[in-house]
């Protein structure tokens, strides 16, 4: 019975070790590699909006995406979200930015990875920096937390569903404004007060996603629309 019991633990240990040895770049590559099994997908979307100057009844739309980067939406009476509803892309997370690992550990029985994550640097661009949560079991981003600017905080928090029994697809994405500072605080440059008038200090926004429909071969035609409507 020692015997067992100590092969158990041993079993135990080892799993750990491996599960902790996982780098920052190993995760947001597994990531990725999830991701890039969904060449394209249509879905329903319900939206809620309610933030600082900008508060709009519930929204029904058709989300198209098509990797890398293509989305169109078509409504109506739909008003785009906040591109930060969207969440990170994450070829996006392999490319533009550098990940490091802040922590590892199981919450409820799932693996969870939190990560750093700086964008490279760019002349000309400011350096962004976010803080990402991603489910180790889905490898899908769960939390992401961000500072676009000092006293300004977005955090977005996912939910996915597992579609066709193969794809993990958000279910739900709901997105927090908040301010850490006096609303009647100086910036502390002009093009910084500019941002900040033009980024709500406080608010939510929530979308709902039903019916998917992935790898349908959507043609590019659907995103090139929106541009040609521009002429």
């Amino acid at each position: 019975m020692r015997k067992i019991f100590l092969f158990i633990l041993a079993a135990l240990l080892l799993f750990t070790a491996h599960t902790h040895a996982q780098t920052a770049s190993q995760i947001v590559a597994n990531v990725k590699q999830k991701f890039d099994q969904v060449k394209d997908y249509t879905v329903s979307i319900t939206a809620r909006v309610d933030l600082e100057r900008m508060k709009i009844p519930e929204m029904k739309a058709t989300l198209y995406f098509k990797q890398p980067d293509k989305m169109h939406v078509e409504s109506k009476n739909f008003s785009m979200l906040p591109k930060e509803g969207m969440g990170l892309n994450p070829s996006d997370m392999l490319m533009k930015y550098d990940a490091s690992l802040l922590k590892s550990e199981r919450r409820n029985g799932v693996m969870f990875y939190d990560l750093r994550l700086v964008s490279k640097t760019e002349k000309g661009k400011q350096v962004r920096e976010y803080f990402v949560t991603v489910n180790g079991d889905a490898w899908v981003v769960s939390h992401i937390e961000s500072f676009p600017m000092p006293g300004r905080k977005i955090t977005i928090d996912f939910t996915h569903a597992l579609v066709d029994d193969q794809y993990w697809l958000p279910s739900t994405t709901d997105v927090n404004y908040s301010t850490e500072q006096a609303e009647d605080a100086p910036s502390e440059a002009p093009q910084q007060q500019s941002r900040q008038r033009s980024m709500p200090r406080k608010g939510t926004a929530s979308v709902r996603y039903s019916d998917y429909k992935v790898n349908t071969g959507l043609s590019d035609e659907i995103f090139e629309k929106k541009k040609e409507g521009k002429k």
